[in-house]
């Protein structure tokens, strides 16, 4: 159990583990062909995005669990984006981090609708930023990420799939970019 622990935990990395297996993926093929024009729509997304500065809205301190809180300072931040829903997430930053001294590091939550919130996906020495992918606050209480499971969000996954500039997902995406966008911000960035 002790080797096992260990084998987790490496240069500072806390990781989640998952296992999987695959048979023949050389195998695997396309089932649809790629849209004609679709390089063309997301460099217009690309486009829309980048009209809009990168800017945060707020940066909100925030007390990080115990085993996390002394080695960096922990923020809810959101940042703005082209759609209705910002950014929204975890920031971590190395406390006395030094100009360029730091790689930054966006960890995406799974698409589910609840609370983000510290895990151990923690890294040392680098800028994290644990993004919400619904652009949601990532520390309510439970029972708001239900509310909205059961409203708002419900079947989320097929919100507009017929229009693929509406289609829920289109703002998942466009937040990862901005995710990205953000990171490198920081002066703090390597």
């Amino acid at each position: 159990m002790e080797k096992e622990k260990e084998s987790k935990k490496t240069r500072g990395w806390f990781v989640n583990s998952f296992a999987g297996a695959m048979v023949e993926p050389e195998k695997l093929r396309q089932n649809d062909p790629e849209p004609a024009d679709f390089d063309a729509f997301w460099s217009h997304q690309r486009k829309r995005l980048n009209q809009v500065p990168v800017r945060e809205i707020s940066r909100i301190p925030v007390e990080a669990p115990q085993d996390l809180k002394n080695k960096a300072d922990h923020f809810v931040v959101t940042v703005v984006y082209a759609g209705p829903k910002p950014l929204t997430g975890i920031l971590s930053i190395p406390k006395n981090a030094k100009p360029h001294s730091l790689p930054a590091i966006a960890i995406f939550q799974g698409a589910g609708i609840y609370r983000s919130g510290f895990n151990r996906q923690y890294v040392d020495g680098a800028i994290i930023l644990h993004v919400n992918a619904h652009g949601l606050p990532p520390l309510e209480k439970p029972e708001f990420y239900t509310a909205l499971s059961q409203n708002e969000l419900k079947n989320y996954a097929h919100q507009n799939k017929t229009d693929r500039e509406k289609f829920y997902f289109n703002g998942m995406y466009l937040r990862v970019m901005r995710a990205f966008d953000y990171l490198k911000t920081f002066p703090e960035n390597a």
